[in-house]
Parts: C-alpha cells; sequence; structure tokens
C-alpha cells in the first residue's frame, strides 16, 4: 500500500475476551434452539507483525487523512501499546 494513500484508518477496541460468540436461533415463538453458527471469535495476538502494521498505518493517512486531535490520540494509543 502506498504512503499517504488512505484517509481513515479504524483500531476496533482489543477487547480480547477469549471467547467464540455463537448467534442462535430461535423458533416462531421465540425459545431459542439448540442449533448456532458461530458468529465471530474474539481473541488479539499482538505478535511482531501486528505491531509492525499497527505503527506504519499513520504513515498510509493522506495529508487530509487526520487532524491534530486523532494524532494525539493516535499517538498516546500506539505508545500504550509499546
Amino acid at each position: 500500500m502506498n504512503r499517504q494513500s488512505v484517509d481513515l484508518v479504524y483500531l476496533d477496541p482489543p477487547f480480547n475476551s477469549n471467547e467464540d460468540y455463537n448467534s442462535i436461533y430461535a423458533d416462531e415463538t421465540g425459545r431459542p434452539l439448540p442449533d448456532q453458527v458461530e458468529a465471530y471469535t474474539d481473541t488479539w495476538v499482538l505478535d511482531a507483525d501486528a505491531m509492525r502494521t499497527i505503527h506504519e498505518m499513520p504513515k498510509m493517512l493522506s495529508e487530509h487523512g487526520i487532524n491534530g486531535h486523532g494524532a494525539t490520540f493516535l499517538s498516546n494509543f500506539l505508545n500504550g501499546l509499546a
């Protein structure tokens, strides 16, 4: 990806509950059925590759991609991860 090529980088907070979440089906009356499907897994790994990606994100932002407040927030966030 080219530098200064994106206008927004969104970092979702890493809740890292280490849980798998399922969607539970219900019948016509609203009672849960035993059938389930995996909805998502909330497990984060902050390994070297993830940290490198996070630190590269600000370099990808275009000149219009972030204001001073956002830059301060992002800087503080990244420093907190280090």
